[in-house]
């Protein structure tokens, strides 16, 4: 019988959730107050232009976002652990233990000392998807949903890293240390 492998999705937390909600409501704000002054002048030529442009920006935000807020996962096989962050460019990230050099538990900001920057992908509050530099200059895929606390840190052979922390970091932790390797603490 074939081993299935194991996912583990990535739940933003509520934080996560009211942050965005926090973006979204000035924006949703300033949105109504242009288009009651717009009505008010009567232009009613530039609101409809207005209103579709208004249209297209939500769907395409929520179209890169939501799915990479709520949808990401991280899938643990036999010998392999995989990363994916859907969106219109889906962020994919699958490496095998035999590329793997080390892995262990650590808080991020005192074993990699933080992201400099994001290259590609999200972040929200705590929550991170996709490929940040590290301040030594290595690249590190990350998908936690508590980036800069404790997860699970994967060096590989070619130098760079893999942060990973889905919302059930306990159960992911053995299922990774009995399918692909032991972790050091």
């Amino acid at each position: 019988m074939p081993v299935l492998d194991s996912v583990f999705p990535l739940t933003p937390s509520a934080n996560t959730t009211f942050t965005l909600l926090a973006y979204l409501i000035p924006v949703l704000g300033i949105l109504i107050a242009t288009n009651i002054m717009i009505i008010r002048s009567k232009a009613i030529k530039g609101l409809y232009s207005i209103l579709v442009g208004y249209l297209i920006v939500g769907l395409v935000f929520g179209a890169c976002l939501i799915p990479q807020l709520y949808f990401s996962k991280i899938v643990v096989g036999e010998g392999f652990v995989e990363a994916y962050v859907p969106g219109i460019i889906p962020l994919h990230r699958k490496v095998f233990r035999e590329h793997i050099e080390n892995a262990y538990i650590c808080d991020v900001d005192t074993c990699l000392g933080g992201f400099s920057y994001r290259t590609w992908g999200t972040s929200i509050g705590n929550f991170a998807v996709g490929y940040f530099k590290l301040p030594n200059g290595k690249e590190a895929y990350v998908a936690s949903i508590d980036s800069h606390g404790e997860n699970l840190i994967i060096e590989l052979k070619d130098g760079t890293y893999l942060v990973l922390k889905p919302s059930d970091f306990k159960e992911f932790l053995k299922v990774f240390s009995s399918k692909i390797m032991k972790i050091k603490c």
